[in-house]
């Protein structure tokens, strides 16, 4: 079963829906949103197996160049490195029978000629039916190097900065292999993302604004690392609030 992070950018409705298929996925994938507004390219973030991505969002109609201006603005960033774009799965409720009819008969992938070629519309009823197959087939892979780029890029948060690393750099500059960024685990980094994310639920409205979270972990588990993360992803989130960091010692 995916691993699969509080999607706020979803309704009730479809949210109960996407997670149907997002479970039918093996453990391999990782389903988030990014918590930076400017890098919400989609409502669901597909990390998949071979260091592959893809994107899926919900639209109420075909969309169109202005209402995917993130996702395409991330995508031209990505053909000006040099890399391949990430598709994006736009799943649409509501299909004109004229749309309905240039779909494909193995079961539906469409390509709008106005849009990109990375953007596929995706009939909603098609997608619950065989979402699991479609997201497989739209994966693209990277390099382990591009990848590290692209989970840098949406989750600042799961960087394990380098002042924390043991890793030494050389002065010397040469070609042979490097190494690449620690990376928080998944649990390490649900942890540094927990309360960042906004309530989906109307029950959970209610919640005061300040609570206290413990996180348990023997010597040497990411308790610190997480600590810092959080507090430089609250920064960058709600930049016109402050955090202060109070650290004591055991005794």
């Amino acid at each position: 079963m995916a691993h699969i992070d509080t999607i706020t950018g979803l309704d009730r409705k479809h949210r109960r829906h996407f997670k149907k298929v997002f479970n039918k996925l093996n453990d391999e994938f990782f389903i988030r949103e990014s918590l930076l507004d400017a890098l919400q390219v989609a409502p669901c973030i597909i990390e998949g197996p071979c260091n592959s991505w893809v994107f899926v969002g919900v639209h109420s109609e075909i969309p169109d160049s202005m209402s995917l201006f993130k996702l395409m603005k991330f995508n031209d960033s990505m053909l000006k490195l040099g890399l391949k774009p990430i598709q994006y799965l736009a799943v649409v409720d509501n299909m004109t029978f004229a749309e309905e009819s240039t779909f494909q008969v193995d079961g539906s992938l469409q390509v709008i000629s106005s849009l990109s070629d990375y953007v596929q519309i995706i009939e909603n009823k098609t997608f619950i039916e065989r979402g699991e197959q479609l997201i497989h087939a739209a994966l693209t892979e990277f390099t382990i190097d591009s990848h590290s780029r692209i989970k840098r890029t949406f989750f600042p948060e799961s960087v394990i900065p380098a002042q924390c690393s043991t890793r030494r750099g050389k002065a010397s500059v040469d070609n042979t292999a490097k190494l690449l960024p620690f990376f928080l685990d998944y649990d390490q980094e649900l942890a540094t993302r927990l309360d960042m994310v906004e309530s989906v639920d109307s029950e959970e409205e209610a919640q005061e604004d300040i609570s206290v979270r413990l996180i348990n972990g023997v010597a040497g588990s990411g308790k610190t690392l997480i600590l810092i993360n959080r507090a430089a992803l609250y920064c960058k989130k709600y930049p016109e609030k402050r955090c202060f960091l109070r650290y004591t010692i055991n005794q």
